[in-house]
C-alpha cells in the first residue's frame, strides 16, 4: 500500500543584503523572533502559535537578486510567496501605523482573487498579503 505524500511548507529561504536591517524589518512587519544566528543567517520564528505558520530564513548574499518575478503575458508583478491573513485591513492599517511602505488597498480586479496587496522587504523580496473574507 502506497501512502500520499504530505507536504508542508516549513521554511521561506530569503536572501538580504543586511542581516539587522531585514531582521528588524521582518520582526516589526510579521512579528517574528530570532530563534537561531549566525553572521550569515538568522532564522525568524512566532513564538508558540502566534503569528505565521511558517519560518523564515533570512541569508546574507552579496548577490543583489530578490523573490519575485514579471509575467510576460500580462505584466504582472507577482510574489515569491502568498500569505494570508485573517482581517487584512486591520494588518494593512497596523502596517501603516508602524511606518512600513504599504500600496493602496483596492478591490481585487477579477472575480477569483481575493482582496490583497504586495508587501516588499528592504531587498526588494515580494509578499503577497491577501484574504478571501468577505466581513
Amino acid at each position: 500500500m502506497t501512502s500520499a505524500i504530505r507536504l508542508r511548507l516549513d521554511t521561506l529561504e530569503i536572501p538580504v543584503s543586511d542581516l539587522q536591517t531585514s531582521r528588524n524589518w521582518y520582526q516589526t512587519v510579521f512579528g517574528v523572533r530570532t530563534s537561531s544566528s549566525d553572521e550569515n543567517h538568522c532564522q525568524m520564528a512566532a513564538e508558540e502559535n502566534d503569528g505565521p505558520g511558517v519560518k523564515f530564513l533570512l541569508v546574507q548574499t552579496e548577490s543583489g537578486q530578490s523573490l519575485g518575478f514579471k509575467n510576460s503575458s500580462t505584466d504582472v508583478d507577482h510574489s515569491f510567496a502568498d500569505m494570508e491573513v485573517d482581517d487584512l485591513d486591520g494588518f494593512y492599517a497596523a502596517l501603516k501605523d508602524k511606518g512600513i511602505k504599504v500600496p493602496d488597498l483596492e478591490e481585487p480586479k477579477y472575480d477569483w482573487a481575493p482582496k490583497g496587496f504586495a508587501l516588499q522587504d528592504p531587498d526588494g523580496n515580494r509578499f503577497g498579503i491577501f484574504s478571501f473574507r468577505k466581513d
